[in-house]
C-alpha cells in the first residue's frame, strides 16, 4: 500500500509593501506564481517572496513528475490553406492523460480548438486563441478519461494549413494513446456528424500529452496588514536587536532565546492568534518544542525594550 499526502504551508502576513514574506510548507516544494506556470520561483521548504501587496502563491510536490510524450508529425510535408471547419484527427485514449498543447500554421485570427467525442459533435473541451500566420503552439491543458474522440478546430475564424502528405503509420504511444495517420472530413454544417476517413493528413503537429501522478498545486497567501501582530514594534526591533536572539532558525525541534535581561516572552501565530506567555531571565531559555511546522512571532517583553521576531518551526 501506497501512502501519500499533498503538501500544506502556513500563509503569511507582511507589515507595508516591499517586506519579504516566509512561507514554510511541510515538506520540500517547488514554488509557483500560479496555479498553471511551468517556471519554478524556487525549491525547498521555505520561499521568502519581497511583496508589494496581497499575493497568492502556489506550491507543488517535487516528487515523481508527469512524463510528457509528443506524438504526430512534427513539420508539415505539403498541402495548403484549407476551410478550418472542416478537418477532425482520430484518436484512441488509452488511460488518464493532458493534453498539453498542440501546434497548428493558422493565416490568422481566432483558432478555437475542440475535442469532441466519438460522435464527432459532443464537445469535451475547447479552447480558442487570437492567432498570427504561421506555425504557432498553443497550450491547452485539458485531462482527458479513456476513450475515442476528435480533436478538431471548429469555429475558427480563418483558414488553416492542411498536411495532405500521410505517413506510413498511425501514432502510437504504447499504453498511452494513438492518434490515427489520416484525418476525417465533413464538409456540411455541422461539421463532425457525418465524419468520413479523408486521403490527408489533416491540421495538427506535435501534440503533446502527459500521463502520471503529478500532485495538484496548492495555494499559499501572503497577507499586508500594518495592524497585524509585531507590526508596532518593528522600528524597536530595529534599535534593540540586542536585547533578544533567536537559535536555530529555523528549527526542526526547539529553540533557544538569549536574553541580555529578564523579559515576558510571547508566542503568536501569523493571524495573531497567542499560543502562550512565559517568563524567561537574562540567558538561554529553550521553548518550542511542541510547535507544528509553520512561521510565527515571538514577541519579547522587558523593562527597556519591545521586540518582536518571526521563527519558522520545519
Amino acid at each position: 500500500m501506497v501512502t501519500s499526502k499533498a503538501p500544506f504551508a502556513d500563509n503569511d502576513t507582511v507589515c507595508k509593501s516591499g517586506d519579504q514574506a516566509t512561507l514554510t510548507a511541510s515538506e520540500s516544494v517547488n514554488w509557483y506564481a500560479t496555479e498553471q506556470s511551468s517556471t519554478i520561483l524556487a525549491t525547498g521548504v521555505t520561499f521568502t517572496p519581497t511583496v508589494t501587496g496581497a499575493t497568492t502563491y502556489w506550491m507543488g510536490g517535487t516528487g515523481a513528475q508527469a512524463t510528457q510524450h509528443t506524438t504526430m508529425k512534427s513539420s508539415f510535408a505539403g498541402g495548403w490553406q484549407a476551410n478550418s471547419q472542416v478537418y477532425g484527427n482520430k484518436m484512441m485514449v488509452v488511460q488518464d492523460l493532458t493534453i498539453d498543447a498542440v501546434t497548428l500554421h493558422p493565416e490568422g485570427g481566432t483558432v478555437t480548438i475542440n475535442l469532441v467525442q466519438s460522435d464527432g459533435t459532443t464537445v469535451v473541451h475547447t479552447k480558442s486563441f487570437g492567432s498570427t500566420s504561421g506555425q504557432q503552439e498553443f497550450t491547452l491543458g485539458w485531462s482527458v478519461t479513456p476513450g475515442t474522440y476528435y480533436l478538431n478546430c471548429v469555429g475558427t475564424s480563418g483558414n488553416l494549413w492542411v498536411d495532405n502528405t500521410l505517413d506510413g503509420s498511425d501514432y502510437t504511444v504504447p499504453g498511452v494513446i494513438t492518434v490515427e495517420r489520416n484525418c476525417y472530413n465533413d464538409w456540411s454544417a455541422p461539421y463532425g456528424d457525418v465524419y468520413v476517413a479523408s486521403t490527408n493528413y489533416g491540421n495538427f503537429l506535435n501534440l503533446k500529452v502527459s500521463v502520471g501522478t503529478s500532485c495538484d498545486r496548492v495555494p499559499v497567501e501572503v497577507k499586508v496588514d500594518g495592524t497585524h501582530t509585531g507590526c508596532g514594534v518593528t522600528s524597536v526591533e530595529n534599535v534593540s536587536s540586542d536585547i533578544a536572539s533567536i537559535f536555530p532558525n529555523p528549527s526542526k525541534d526547539q529553540f533557544s532565546i538569549v536574553l541580555s535581561e529578564s523579559a515576558v516572552v510571547t508566542l503568536f501565530t501569523v493571524d495573531g492568534e497567542m499560543l502562550s506567555t512565559f517568563p524567561a531571565r537574562t540567558g538561554i531559555t529553550n521553548f518550542g518544542a511542541g510547535l507544528s511546522a509553520g512561521v510565527y512571532f515571538v514577541q519579547v517583553s522587558s523593562a527597556s525594550s519591545n521586540t518582536a521576531l518571526k521563527i519558522m518551526k520545519q
